[in-house]
């Protein structure tokens, strides 16, 4: 039984990891102004570059505070994870990878364990967390994306790997607004 525990475990930190980004995206936080230019009619239109600097500063202000969220999931299981990683781009689909074509704020949170795991049990136990993850991004991280400016098609990546994997992850989620 010893053996099942450590997936539980697993399980158990994804959900309280759910429970320190619930925190921490529910803070308030500024908008991002978005640059405009003038067309002959006097109307305000922002060009397409304004538009992506500005979303991709609001991406960089949203990464930042999940961020600084690393510390606290580090302190709270000390020793399984050797890394945790958040990033953010602007990516383009091309509508072959089950989103359609367009240009997505993308945030990806990368955890490695820090042990060599039981990839069949700790998948398990990662997929049944998929419908709590996919209920932390459309009620909290995508509209607290949008609350700092980002505007347009979103999603969020979560991937799970060990040292032992070198090229890919061994499990991952994606959660789109689509």
């Amino acid at each position: 039984m010893p053996h099942l525990r450590r997936p539980l475990i697993h399980a158990v930190a994804v959900l309280a990891v759910v429970g320190i980004l619930t925190a921490c995206s529910t803070g308030s936080r500024a908008k991002v102004p978005v640059a405009e230019s003038s067309t002959a009619a006097g109307e305000a239109v922002a060009s397409d570059a304004d538009l992506d600097a500005a979303n991709q500063k609001a991406l960089d202000v949203y990464v930042e505070a999940e961020r600084a969220t690393i510390p606290t999931l580090l302190k709270m299981y000390p020793g399984m994870y050797s890394t945790v990683d958040i990033t953010g781009s602007l990516e383009e689909q091309d509508g072959t990878k089950g989103l359609p074509a367009g240009k997505y704020s993308v945030v990806f949170f990368d955890y490695t364990y820090a042990q060599a795991m039981d990839w069949t049990a700790t998948s398990e136990g990662l997929d049944a967390q998929r419908p709590a993850i996919d209920t932390l991004c459309d009620t909290t991280l995508f509209p607290a994306m949008k609350k700092v400016g980002v505007t347009g098609s979103m999603s969020v990546v979560y991937t799970y790997s060990d040292n032992q994997n070198e090229f890919e992850p061994m499990w991952s989620h994606t959660c789109t607004d689509q």
